[in-house]
């Protein structure tokens, strides 16, 4: 990322110059802020493009105050409460800012669905602009997704501008448009469980952490697309639930070696990855049909009252032993049940004749019973 301009570079350069005249190495700052050298190299050069963390400001400011004898000098108070004042006036400047440059931006080209599917279908900033599509608003959200994975203390993105409108821009295209679209989602939707989850742990770094935020991403997303997500290839959802609680465990280990110490295990932090997937791809499924049937990884638990096997099961027999289950184990007369067994459509010279509808409707009488059998439970004689 090039040097900011604007608010937010004159806001870090004044940062910098305060660490200057007070002679603080960064070496020490990074420490006392639990930052690497280089993000905190970035921070002071204004190598950013959004208002540094309040909280970050803060530390820097108060680590000055007490590793220096030198007084305050013009410009450059050593007051928590002036470097409030001009972290909250940046804010406001550097939204008017943000606003006005996406008003002069031009409007982004769509990405083509199908070179992105058939070249890097893994690939989260692809699929974060096969999502976005051509809102301008939204091209920076790629970024902002990953945010938490610099173990900054970043909050986690909010998908619901991502995926307005989701349903019906899949229903809208066919062929390898759609494909893209739902295989686009899968991948957006598993990265942001894990980056939920590290965002919720309230990692920071270690203070020997010597490596970038940048690497951590980059083995993060190695880790997470080492599997192929339901909407890449139909598999068994219990073979795909393990390969995607495997996935989390490897990236949670990659987070969890630069971290300092304390905050959840591997094990913990994919059990939380997973319970955010689940919820993210449980409220999409619902909105959008289509995506469920490619990636809805819930297995359904098989029926512990399965009727044995030597049970007849032509015709309405099952149904019969349901509604007699409800009946508080009544029967209903022989007769009836032989009826309930008897096939819908019987097979003649010519094949398979569908019944009538006097012949394959249930009387409404064959209903709860009470105690004891009413003897005209199953209908007319």
């Amino acid at each position: 990322m090039t040097d900011a301009p604007g608010a937010v570079a004159h806001f870090c350069a004044a940062l910098r110059h305060l660490v200057q005249a007070h002679h603080v190495p960064q070496s020490a700052l990074a420490r006392a802020l639990h930052r690497s050298e280089s993000t905190v190299s970035e921070l002071l050069a204004g190598r950013r493009s959004t208002a540094p963390r309040l909280d970050d400001v803060l530390r820097i400011v108060r680590f000055c105050r007490e590793h220096t004898s030198v007084p305050d000098l013009p410009g450059l108070s050593l007051d928590p409460a002036y470097w409030r004042f001009r972290h909250a006036e940046l804010e406001v400047l550097a939204d008017a800012e943000a606003g006005e440059q996406r008003r002069q931006r031009p409007p982004r080209p769509e990405v083509d669905r199908r070179a992105w599917l058939e070249e890097d279908g893994g690939d989260v900033a692809g699929a974060v602009a096969v999502l976005a599509g051509r809102r301008a608003r939204l091209q920076d959200f790629a970024e902002e997704l990953l945010a938490p994975l610099t173990l900054d203390g970043s909050p986690p993105a909010d998908l619901r501008a991502l995926l307005d409108g989701y349903p019906g821009r899949v229903r809208a295209a066919l062929g390898t448009e759609r494909t893209a679209l739902l295989c686009a989602a899968d991948v957006v939707l598993h990265v942001a469980a894990f980056c939920e989850a590290v965002a919720r742990a309230g990692f920071t770094p270690a203070e020997d952490w010597s490596a970038g935020p940048a690497d951590v991403t980059t083995d993060v997303l190695h880790e997470l697309g080492q599997i192929e997500l339901g909407s890449f290839r139909v598999r068994e959802p219990a073979e795909l639930r393990a390969e995607l609680a495997a996935s989390y465990r490897a990236a949670g280990e990659v987070v969890r070696r630069p971290a300092a110490p304390g905050g959840p295990a591997p094990e913990q932090l994919a059990r939380e990855a997973m319970r955010r997937y689940d919820a993210l791809v449980s409220g999409l499924c619902w909105d959008c049909p289509e995506f469920r049937l490619t990636s809805d990884s819930m297995v359904v638990p098989m029926e512990e009252d399965e009727p044995p096997a030597r049970e007849d099961r032509t015709g309405l027999g099952r149904m019969g032993t349901l509604l007699s289950a409800f009946a508080d184990g009544g029967r209903a007369p022989d007769r009836a049940r032989a009826r309930l067994r008897a096939p819908i459509a019987a097979v003649e010279g010519s094949g398979l004749v569908i019944p009538s509808l006097a012949e394959g409707y249930v009387a409404p009488s064959f209903r709860f019973a009470p105690r004891p059998v009413d003897r005209h439970l199953a209908g007319r004689s």
